[in-house]
């Protein structure tokens, strides 16, 4: 059995009743914090159950939810575990960012590529007008930018200065990125 604490003692391995509601507003992303010991053997087979109970979608005050958590330390199954809980792929903390975004912006592709099957919104931008592919194209990193472009992002959409991906990337020198976007369509 998994014993974490939240802000009360919780057993993981415990059975909670279905009207139980002592847990839930209780942040889900504080179990996140300490991803490594959580995902050990076969924690992350847990957080499905707790679907509703524990504020899955629960922001903190940067407006970070536990996917968003998971996704910046980088932790695939954590990840996988909370899309199979349907948490929201969508949701944006203080600074427009998404776990989507956030995944493009640490260059890691395979949690790209999980967003993008669970089909997160690969459109939102954040308070600068950045989406995931801009975020992409910032790092240089081919990968995800081919990723974006195969999965339908929209290559065009400006940022609050009204820069293109394809101009970003253009200005930058990144000539490989460059020729995809324009091969893809991009203007």
């Amino acid at each position: 059995m998994l014993n974490c604490s939240l802000t009360n003692s919780v057993n993981f391995g415990s059975k909670i009743a279905p009207k139980t509601n002592s847990l839930q507003n209780q942040p889900l992303y504080l179990k996140t914090e300490n991803v490594d010991t959580f995902t050990s053997t076969q924690n992350t087979k847990l957080i499905p159950s707790f679907k509703g109970l524990l504020g899955i979608n629960k922001q903190d005050k940067y407006g970070a939810t536990a996917l968003m958590n998971a996704v910046d330390k980088g932790n695939k199954e954590i990840v996988e575990q909370l899309i199979k809980a349907k948490a929201d792929l969508n949701i944006q903390d203080k600074y427009g960012y998404t776990a989507l975004m956030s995944a493009a912006a640490k260059g890691n592709n395979e949690i790209v590529e999980q967003l993008i099957k669970a089909k997160a919104d690969l459109n939102i931008q954040d308070n600068y007008g950045y989406t995931a592919l801009r975020w992409a194209v910032t790092i240089g990193n081919k990968e995800i930018v081919e990723q974006l472009i195969k999965a339908k992002a929209d290559l065009n959409i400006q940022d609050k200065d009204g820069q293109t991906a394809l101009m970003w990337a253009d200005e930058n020198g990144y000539i490989e990125i460059t020729n995809k976007l324009r091969k893809a369509g991009a203007k």
